[in-house]
């Protein structure tokens, strides 16, 4: 009994949640697969010709990456187990990156196409999670008599869990932008004039950008109703530039697959924020804590 307790595969915690349980374990052999396929490059490499090795050093750095990328998927998986309050973020950071790299392996490689495709379908994955969770979670959702603030945060804790990963996502990329315009002008260069300028208005620009959305997340995620309603009104904004950037960039360069991929999933992903900063709104999730 201890032995299947401990190897089932799909624990009462996780039944709800099988597909992205099984998408999380195909993460982890992917990720190992290509830790492996790292290796092998690295020891092919050692056993090159004259200064080969050095080529070897180079591509193991990327296991800095890729090795805790591999744990935390493994961790991922332990969480969506045991039903962790936390499953989310690594899946949903996972996809979004991966929908990136995609985007941005367009004229290297073919497999970028299905690296899009799983990735989205790590994030599907996790939408359906939530959603059985709060189907599971609703029985008593229609007594209003019944119903109490704290009885509704609950209900709709799987909607803010992901809503709370994207927007960690996004802190994230826009620390990794800040970061690479600070250094951009702090490390010794050839760009002058107007380029160098502008990467210092850029940099100070991402900076206050940076500022603000943290302090907004981390008013976000302990319930403030002013934050809220920030984010809901600023995901309205952000959708329509969007939209704005992408019909432009379809009168001026064309419609192509990688153009509605890319930004379909970005309208995709901002109509489906706006509506989850809706329910949270209109429930009144956030009353406890406003």
């Amino acid at each position: 009994m201890i032995l299947k307790k401990q190897f089932d595969l799909f624990p009462n915690e996780a039944e709800k949640c099988w597909f992205l349980l099984i998408m999380s374990f195909a993460s982890f052999v992917i990720l190992a697969l290509l830790n492996l396929y790292i290796g092998y490059e690295v020891i092919k490499y050692f056993f090159g010709d004259g200064w080969s090795f050095l080529g070897g050093l180079m591509i193991a750095m990327s296991f800095i990456v890729t090795i805790p990328v591999l744990i935390l998927s493994i961790l991922s998986i332990r969480m969506i187990r045991h039903d962790n309050h936390k499953k989310y973020i690594f899946p949903v950071s996972l996809g979004i990156i991966g929908i990136l790299i995609g985007a941005i392996l367009n004229n290297a490689t073919e497999l970028w196409i299905y690296i899009v495709a799983f990735s989205v379908l790590l994030l599907i994955s996790c939408f359906t999670c939530a959603k059985n969770k709060k189907k599971n979670g609703t029985i008593d959702f229609d007594l209003k008599e019944q119903s109490s603030p704290k009885q509704i945060i609950t209900n709709n804790n799987g909607t803010f869990k992901i809503v709370k990963a994207f927007q960690i996502v996004g802190l994230v990329l826009l620390f990794i932008s800040v970061s690479s315009a600070i250094a951009s002008f702090l490390i010794p260069n050839k760009t002058v004039g107007n380029d160098q300028t502008f990467m210092v208005y850029y940099a100070i620009f991402s900076s206050i950008i940076f500022i603000l959305h943290l302090i907004v997340s981390l008013a976000f995620f302990k319930r403030k109703k002013w934050a809220l309603k920030f984010k809901y009104i600023e995901s309205y904004i952000i959708l329509a530039v969007i939209i704005l950037i992408a019909l432009s960039a379809a009168i001026s360069e064309g419609v192509s697959f990688i153009l509605v991929v890319s930004f379909g999933f970005f309208i995709a992903l901002f109509i489906y924020l706006i509506i989850s900063y809706k329910k949270l709104k209109k429930l009144n999730s956030f009353s406890v804590n406003s």
